[in-house]
């Protein structure tokens, strides 16, 4: 199978920027009186932005951010950090006080008269080592002392799903597949974790879907280091399906023609494409509300994964709407 840029990155955003699975896994990972406050409403849920990672972690770190809000009305940010390192960063929570103070800056900027708005940050780990990283900010300093109560310190909620912890087992089947298959990913046996992930995936009633979700993940670990191992995923897959005897074999047959190399490499960038379009509408949506309409006609000009991403980096990045507005515009007759 041909090899997909930075896999971990693109399945992460095809994901998470799906509303109704980045609720799921707030509904099910997050501690529970925090995961009761919030509103399960995805009309709540906007995906403001995302990719504000430093450049020199991006090979490393991947980042959603949600702006929701609890059901007693108040708004709140949720923080999605993909941590892919074979072995974790001990300074990601520094990643996170950077992203904090630089989004509430721009809350600030945007609504100076409003109080800032809280930001709960999220880490799912699945590198190879085990996570032994104290998960507050404050255990990077050097013992301060009497300096102590002057000092920042935060905690970061964390979902493990390295070998070293027990398989997930919270969530609807969609939400489990795609988990697994980020566990997966640096797995040394194929053909359990495959196993895992087809599990969940014959829970679905919906063939088409199942399908679908089948091939993204399909072409996922075959660009991850479980890809490398022989038998490849695509035979491997072929043949747990085969053995199984299930609806879901008749479903995958009927689809076969499509799950060659070209059409898994197409399929996962409609995807991406797609979740990446609907997150480039709601980062619009969020940075200018009304007059984000003006600017639609741009964004449906935009017609790949490069022109999408760049719109991104401008909507999050430019400050003047009508420098953004130019931007948009020479984007979409490019």
């Amino acid at each position: 199978m041909s090899k997909v840029p930075q896999p971990h990155d693109s399945f992460f955003r095809d994901s998470f920027s799906q509303t109704e699975l980045a609720i799921a896994l707030c509904r099910n990972y997050l501690p529970p009186a925090i995961a009761a406050a919030l509103d399960p409403d995805p009309a709540a849920w906007e995906l403001c932005s995302g990719n504000y990672v430093d450049d020199n972690l991006g090979g490393h770190l991947t980042d959603l951010l949600y702006l929701t809000r609890l059901k007693t009305g108040e708004q709140v940010y949720i923080y999605l950090l993909l941590e892919h390192k074979s072995r974790p960063d001990r300074f990601v929570s520094l990643q996170m006080l950077r992203y904090k103070v630089h989004t509430w800056e721009q809350d600030h900027r945007e609504h100076p008269r409003r109080p800032l708005r809280p930001i709960l940050p999220l880490v799912v780990y699945h590198g190879r080592e085990r996570w032994r990283v104290p998960t507050n900010f404050g255990s990077l300093l050097a013992d301060p002392g009497p300096w102590r109560a002057y000092c920042p310190d935060f905690q970061y909620l964390l979902v493990d799903l390295s070998r070293h912890t027990p398989p997930p087992t919270a969530g609807d089947p969609r939400l489990l597949a795609r988990l697994l298959a980020f566990r997966a990913a640096f797995s040394m046996d194929l053909e359990g974790a495959l196993n895992a992930v087809l599990d969940r995936l014959d829970e679905l009633s919906d063939t088409g879907l199942l399908v679908r979700e089948l091939r993204i993940i399909l072409v996922y670990l075959s660009a991850t280091p479980v890809g490398a191992q022989s038998p490849g995923v695509a035979e491997a897959a072929d043949r747990l399906l085969l053995s199984r005897g299930t609806p879901m074999v008749n479903s995958w047959l009927k689809h076969e023609d499509d799950l060659r190399a070209e059409g898994l490499r197409q399929g996962m960038e409609k995807g991406i494409e797609q979740g990446l379009r609907q997150g480039v509408i709601r980062a619009l949506n969020c940075r200018l509300g009304a007059g984000a309409r003006g600017l639609q006609p741009y964004i449906d000009g935009l017609h790949s994964t490069e022109q999408l991403e760049t719109a991104l980096d401008a909507i999050l990045k430019t400050e003047d709407a009508e420098a953004l507005s130019r931007t948009l515009a020479a984007l979409a007759a490019g």
